[in-house]
């Protein structure tokens, strides 16, 4: 976590003095960051701002033309900008996010390795963007959990206990699960030129569809709850893993070549594998229709 009392007590004395604290515009975002207030920018934590996270802003600031900074503050700015530079240059090569994926993976009991390029704890796969300067846990190298993390070993930590308590939260009965799937389906259909509905759409109309009762009882803002991506995929790995699945009439249809690739491409990535490092693309969700016992089950 960020050491708000020692990380910059002359930048911050500088604040106190000038007024700094009561800026308009970017500043009044900015300085209360620096100074170790509010929360990370990772997605899924509420914890305050690490430590490189200050770094960054302070390294970055630009202050007013007529502000009289003293030397002994722009000296701790200067020193952020030389540890910004370090961490960088560190985590631009392979080798050294390598290296930071193991110092994080060494922090943690549960079961932990690299397969298929990727470095994993328990079923989350640690990823790494903007040259290692953001990190998230995701499920499959596709869907984060946690997003955004900072590059600093601690916080990578213990995003990854909020990432594992996320998915608690998010993972419902089986039975309430294939409901909700079923109207997720239903919904994305309707909007389908043909029966082939992508699995994509399926997993956007899911937003909807994977809303609590109270949503439903009373349909208002209030009660929305806003589900990541990951919400439909931790559901149907979690669905799949039951037999009954297999009952369910849903079939997946893989992705060709041709459907898989280019920026435009509409696939889901299926995990094949426990760990999720191996996937596979799916293109449409296809769903039988009932069976006339069926039918009558849900008529009742």
């Amino acid at each position: 976590m960020g050491s708000h009392a020692s990380l910059f007590p002359h930048f911050e004395r500088f604040v106190d003095e000038s007024g700094l604290d009561r800026a308009t515009g970017s500043l009044a975002a900015k300085v209360p960051r620096i100074l170790g207030k509010g929360t990370t920018r990772a997605i899924g934590m509420d914890d305050p701002p690490a430590d490189i996270e200050r770094k960054l802003e302070l390294a970055g600031l630009q202050l007013p033309s007529d502000a009289a900074l003293p030397d002994a503050a722009r000296t701790e700015i200067d020193a952020a900008r030389r540890d910004v530079e370090a961490l960088r240059f560190r985590l631009k090569s392979e080798e050294g996010r390598r290296r930071f994926c193991v110092q994080c993976l060494q922090r943690l009991a549960d079961p932990k390795g690299a397969s298929n390029g990727y470095y994993y704890a328990d079923r989350l796969i640690l990823r790494d963007a903007k040259g290692g300067f953001e990190w998230a846990w995701c499920v499959t190298p596709h869907y984060p959990i946690v997003d955004r993390i900072p590059p600093d070993v601690s916080c990578v930590v213990r995003a990854f206990d909020a990432a594992r308590r996320k998915i608690q939260d998010l993972v419902l009965p089986t039975d309430v699960f294939e409901r909700r799937l079923s109207l997720a389906w239903s919904m994305a259909r309707h909007w389908s030129p043909s029966i082939d509905v992508l699995v994509t759409a399926v997993m956007k109309m899911y937003r909807i569809a994977g809303q609590d009762e109270r949503f439903w009882q009373a349909p208002k803002r209030a009660a929305y709850k806003d589900l990541p991506e990951a919400a439909f995929v931790v559901n149907l790995i979690s669905w799949r893993a039951r037999s009954r699945a297999s009952t369910a009439g849903f079939t997946f249809v893989p992705a060709t070549l041709n459907q898989a690739s280019g920026r435009s491409a509409k696939v889901f990535y299926l995990p094949v594998n426990a760990e999720g490092t191996e996937v596979r693309p799916m293109v449409y969700l296809r769903k039988a229709p009932p069976t006339s016992q069926e039918s009558i089950r849900n008529a009742r």
